[in-house]
């Protein structure tokens, strides 16, 4: 059985991976891009799986977290993808992921 670190882990590398993704491009190259789209989209899915592993006492350590807001992205995504708003990916992946991996970095316990 994973443990919830694990989970957050993932979280962090999949927040690593959408920045590593992006670095470079802006919004225009974003949406010009299926590839790019795909690539950002799959890690998103990612966290929001990830989080449902998290229980309310660890998500209750990070309170500047939108976590229902995160786990409704996961939805979005998967099952109503033709509803996906590339402004709305494009904010997520700008202005809120390094405040996601900002909070798990200060609750994860450290590794010995």
């Amino acid at each position: 059985m994973r443990t919830e670190a694990a989970y957050l882990r993932d979280i962090l590398d999949a927040c690593f991976s959408i920045a590593d993704r992006v670095e470079g491009f802006d919004f225009e190259s974003f949406k010009s891009s299926q590839m790019l789209q795909d690539s950002v989209h799959y890690r998103p899915m990612v966290i929001g799986e990830a989080t449902r592993y998290l229980s309310e006492a660890t998500q209750l350590l990070m309170p500047e977290i939108p976590w229902p807001q995160i786990k409704r992205m996961r939805n979005i995504l998967v099952h109503d993808y033709l509803g996906v708003d590339l402004v709305v990916s494009w904010d997520v992946v700008k202005n809120h992921l390094p405040q996601l991996v900002n909070a798990i970095q200060h609750a994860l316990p450290t590794e010995d």
